[in-house]
């Protein structure tokens, strides 16, 4: 998977989905009680998508859950029936492919981050 870096920001790093959590501590859906990722999501559209757009544009509080195909998987060479497996990452910054939705932290992020959730 290739992503886009914000060039201001020192190169990716990656950490786990509990690094994540537990230094930046993603807060509650302001708009949504029952949102999803545990009332953390932001969808990508309305008034959610707007509030993550113009938060993004001030602060590094704004992390984009995007959906993928798992680059490490590889079919044996006699499967013919296949599925490709699809692999999720929240991405730090405002994204727009393959969005499923955003997340806003307490604590900026400082770095060009990615964390792969197990699925």
């Amino acid at each position: 998977m290739r992503i886009k870096i914000n060039k201001n920001l020192p190169m990716l790093q990656t950490i786990t989905e509990d690094e994540f959590y537990e230094k930046y501590r993603p807060i509650d859906n302001k708009f949504d009680d029952n949102a999803s990722f545990d009332s953390k999501l932001y969808e990508t559209f309305g008034e959610e998508l707007d509030y993550c757009f113009e938060l993004s544009k001030k602060e590094n509080r704004v992390w984009t859950i995007i959906e993928c195909d798992d680059e490490d998987y590889i079919p044996d060479d006699d499967d013919d029936d296949y599925e490709i497996k699809a692999c999720m990452y929240i991405l730090s910054g405002f994204h727009v492919v393959n969005r499923i939705g955003f997340m806003v932290t307490e604590v900026p992020y400082e770095h060009n981050i990615e964390v792969k959730l197990d699925l």
